[in-house]
């Protein structure tokens, strides 16, 4: 390999690494001082801590909040190396490898949208030091949250293997088994390759998750069995639904009805309309071939019907931001450039700035309080609306005439 061209090859893992440790230093000198500084990476390390110890996985707490650790078992297994070292260095190298993830997402977009190599580089590089610094994603890097991680496995799983033929396509399906195995909400992405009749990825994803759930029996038996026996359906663990920072339809409702008392009669219904007209929009959106905007509808749908996502979860919203601002270059379109505005700035509102309290008790809030309160839930709602009207239009007009 000659000299110019081992520097165009490392150039791109090189700008990465460097934004990705750029990234990590500036947020740790921002908020490494803050009480809620990798909150969330606590549980998931003493969960890790607990695997390798011997201890009960569901009776550890961490942090002076107590927090319980709520997710499968294989999750504990991931994080057990993290375990090993002091949260003085993991925590640092969990930022810094999320920042190599997103921007590793953000390259995958660019790239299936065309950009070409060098301005690929520099965007992947600027789009995440920007983009850390939205609520969502600097709440993950904050907390220490896995958000980003399991965005890079389902989008380069299926985004990665959509197009027939591939040298990739063997292995559609593994990573969002994985993604699943570590928390269970990828796991609507199992329905959307079922949907699009991609059986043998849906088998190997379904395969892989499986994997992960046997891999947690046959290191924590106890555990895996309590956890598959009842406490993964338990919703106390995991969330407090009042919250403003809670997004999902779940979360709107109670908010809505002022409580959480008889809230599982009204979201149950709602979530599975939601869920039937969400898939729809995805399956539209594949068959017209972009398979990117029906993995990105899919994350959608996926945040509003899970039963727990808060705020930080809205990841998704950069990929998303990047391919509409893309598609709005190249086609020259003021409208989706507007729309990749819109996404983008939905996001950097918090509904708190707006006068929306996030107390720890039930909420009363007059329409337009309970509007801004859900603000992320009724965007991303309306964006399936305008993506099932859209698909609907880009087939009509390459329908025959």
């Amino acid at each position: 390999m000659s000299a110019r061209r081992l520097a165009r090859t490392l150039a791109a893992p090189a700008a990465c690494l460097a934004a990705a440790v750029l990234g990590g230093w500036l947020l740790r000198l921002a908020y490494g001082a803050d009480p809620q500084w990798m909150l969330d990476f606590q549980v998931y390390r003493a969960g890790g801590l607990a695997v390798r110890h011997g201890a009960a996985l569901y009776d550890v707490t961490a942090t002076a909040e107590h927090l319980p650790f709520t997710y499968p078992p294989f999750a504990a297994l991931v994080f057990a190396p993290f375990a090993a070292v002091s949260l003085a260095v993991s925590g640092p190298v969990s930022v810094v490898v999320n920042l190599l993830l997103l921007q590793l997402v953000v390259w995958r977009v660019l790239r299936e949208e065309g950009t070409a190599y060098g301005w690929r580089i520099a965007a992947t590089a600027g789009v995440a030091l920007a983009a850390m610094w939205l609520p969502p994603v600097r709440w993950t890097l904050q907390l220490g949250q896995v958000n980003i991680a399991l965005m890079a496995l389902v989008v380069l799983d299926l985004v990665l293997t959509a197009r027939p033929g591939g040298r990739w396509r063997r292995w559609a399906g593994v990573g969002v088994g994985v993604a699943a195995g570590i928390k269970l909400a990828p796991g609507i992405f199992l329905l959307y390759l079922l949907l699009r009749r991609r059986y043998r990825a849906f088998a190997t994803g379904t395969a892989a998750f499986a994997a992960t759930v046997a891999a947690g029996f046959a290191v924590v038996p106890g555990d895996s069995a309590r956890y598959w026996g009842g406490v993964f359906l338990d919703a106390s663990r995991t969330a407090v639904q009042v919250k403003t920072s809670e997004q999902d339809l779940r979360a709107v409702l109670v908010r809505a009805l002022h409580g959480a008392p008889g809230v599982l009669a009204y979201w149950i219904p709602v979530a599975v309309a939601v869920l039937a007209f969400g898939m729809a929009v995805v399956v539209r959106l594949d068959r017209r071939g972009d398979p990117l905007m029906a993995v990105l509808a899919c994350a959608g749908v996926a945040l509003l019907v899970s039963p727990v996502s808060w705020e930080h979860h809205w990841v998704w919203a950069v990929p998303l931001a990047v391919a509409l601002a893309v598609r709005a270059w190249t086609r020259r379109s003021v409208r989706l450039g507007a729309l990749a505005v819109a996404v983008t700035a939905a996001v950097a509102v918090r509904p708190e700035v707006w006068g929306v309290p996030d107390p720890h008790a039930p909420l009363h809030l007059d329409p337009v309080q309970l509007v801004w309160s859900s603000w992320l839930a009724v965007v991303t709602f309306a964006l399936l609306v305008l993506a099932w009207a859209a698909a609907g239009q880009r087939s009509a007009t390459s329908a025959p005439g």
